[in-house]
């Protein structure tokens, strides 16, 4: 076991470097904080998403209210209002998980850097 550092010459504290292995319980401590660091950052792009999702869905509902319901002959009244919601709140999902715009990836760039 010594016989490196006896026949090379080499220090006391340059043996106890060779000889020493790390600890089970460093590894452990520095997995779990990875762990925790991937699940900070997965939760921070989820809420990027979703924050453009929610971005998406009031820029579709705006452009929305310019179009004119009362006067068309096609206009469903209530019912349809509500499937419109609907359908614009998955459309905003669809925009947000494709990327689409952008937004998503450019907050998680700027917040990962203080995932600590």
């Amino acid at each position: 076991m010594n016989t490196l550092a006896i026949s090379s010459g080499a220090s006391k504290e340059t043996e106890n470097r060779i000889t020493k292995r790390p600890q089970g319980n460093n590894f452990a401590q520095i997995f779990n904080e990875t762990q925790r660091l991937e699940l900070e950052k997965k939760k921070l792009w989820k809420a990027a998403q979703d924050l453009e999702a929610m971005f998406a869905y009031q820029m579709i509902k705006e452009m929305r209210k310019t179009i004119p319901r009362k006067d068309n002959p096609l206009y469903g009244g209530h019912a349809e209002e509500i499937f419109q919601e609907m359908l614009d709140h998955k459309y905003s999902e669809l925009i947000s998980g494709s990327s689409t715009l952008g937004l998503a990836a450019q907050i998680y760039n700027q917040m990962a850097k203080y995932v600590k």
